[in-house]
């Protein structure tokens, strides 16, 4: 055989193998992933991460995976199972704060196949700010026999860049309650103390709670309805992006 038949060879090897890789049903498309990719928000917002299947994971009757994050960024409430399951499925996780999550998870009657999600993550934003990968440091499917599933595992993010949560408590006691109003009337009005400023809100301070950076008697108008009655909630000044242009 020549060199040149053999070069040939070794390219359409490659072609092929390059191709099969990219086959449904080959183990390197098979992929375990977080579905939002990623969860940016503030403080206090509450998502679910769901752990999906991809079409070509098929058979799946028992997972045990460990999932690493940073709590201190994102708080996890509860392990969901996922809708379609319903109650077709043991799921027991157990956490292990700050850090990571194991969670176990067996198909019930049958066997779960994707596209689909095997359970979801219930997660809520604290009020430390920064970013954390969402990992699968560990992903194990097995099938009827008991054989492992190979397949690829993609990470998420979280991402928490804002935090607001107390935004409109004027008076600095945790509680919205008539302090504040008094407090910001005071300072409006009567040169009274300025409300606090907090290092990871982009406002101008806790009294601005119509996001206009104005302080003024619309302020005083808008707290005054919300703690004596059940007016509107107080703006988000994480929402405006920047903040107070897009408040307005």
């Amino acid at each position: 055989m020549s060199h040149h038949t053999t070069r040939i060879g070794s390219v359409a090897l490659a072609t092929l193998l390059a191709v099969g890789l990219l086959l449904p049903g080959s183990a390197m498309a098979q992929r375990v992933f977080v579905d939002p990719p990623s969860f940016a928000q503030h403080c206090n917002v509450t998502d679910t991460l769901w752990i999906m299947l991809d079409a070509s994971l098929v058979g799946v009757e028992g997972a045990s995976l460990n999932v690493q994050f940073d709590q201190t960024v994102g708080r996890l409430d509860t392990i969901l199972a996922a809708p379609a399951l319903d109650t077709n499925v043991f799921l027991r996780y157990q956490n292990y704060y700050p850090d990571s999550v194991t969670i176990d998870a067996g198909i019930l009657i049958g066997a779960l196949s994707g596209p689909g999600a095997l359970c979801g993550l219930v997660i809520t934003l604290t009020d430390h700010l920064g970013a954390s990968p969402v990992t699968l440091v560990r992903s194990i499917l097995r099938d009827a026999d008991n054989q492992d599933i190979a397949h690829l595992a993609d990470p998420g993010v979280l991402d928490n860049p804002c935090c607001c949560a107390h935004h409109g408590d004027v008076a600095g006691d945790d509680v919205f309650d008539v302090n504040d109003v008094v407090t910001l009337i005071d300072y409006t009005f009567s040169n009274g103390t300025a409300p606090l400023i907090d290092a990871g809100c982009p406002h101008m301070h806790r009294g601005d709670v119509n996001c206009d950076a104005i302080p003024d008697v619309f302020d005083i108008l808008r707290l005054i309805d919300f703690v004596f009655s059940g007016g509107p909630p107080l703006c988000q000044p994480c929402d405006c992006s920047p903040y107070p242009t897009h408040c307005l």
